[in-house]
């Protein structure tokens, strides 16, 4: 999947999932702000550069979106991650999060993770410092 940031104008930023003949594919911040979602969700954006944020009447991005739509927590990328790194740190955070650890721990072992397996390649802040946690991190 892919991000984008309309600095022009921020509502229309996206995430870009398949297009077709009837669908742009695109999830706009404006789509987004019109979605209740239910409460204590979380959202994983591992698309690249979801963390973007626009600067002017306030701060606009996707992942501020997602808390509008009622997300209590989203880990977002700030820069394009590695597919097989992030797969591999998904789902040693979904692991840890369905162990009934906080969101926040689970982020931080994830990382642990990779930073200690060496074999993997995936040690280096580059492939799981991009994933930040917005809201509720208990």
């Amino acid at each position: 999947m892919h991000a984008q940031l309309d600095s022009d104008n921020p509502l229309s930023s996206f995430l870009a999932f398949q297009q077709n003949s009837t669908d742009s594919g695109r999830l706009t911040v404006s789509d987004l702000l019109s979605v209740r979602l239910k409460p204590n969700n979380l959202a994983f954006l591992a698309s690249c550069d979801t963390s973007k944020v626009h600067s002017g009447e306030g701060l606009v991005s996707i992942p501020w979106a997602m808390m509008g739509a009622g997300s209590s927590s989203v880990v977002s990328s700030q820069w394009e991650a590695s597919d097989r790194a992030t797969q591999k740190f998904s789902g040693i955070f979904y692991r840890e999060l369905f162990k009934g650890s906080s969101t926040a721990s689970s982020l931080q072992a994830a990382a642990f993770e990779l930073i200690n397996d060496k074999s993997s390649g995936f040690h280096e802040p580059y492939f799981w410092g991009a994933f930040t946690l917005l809201g509720d991190f208990r």
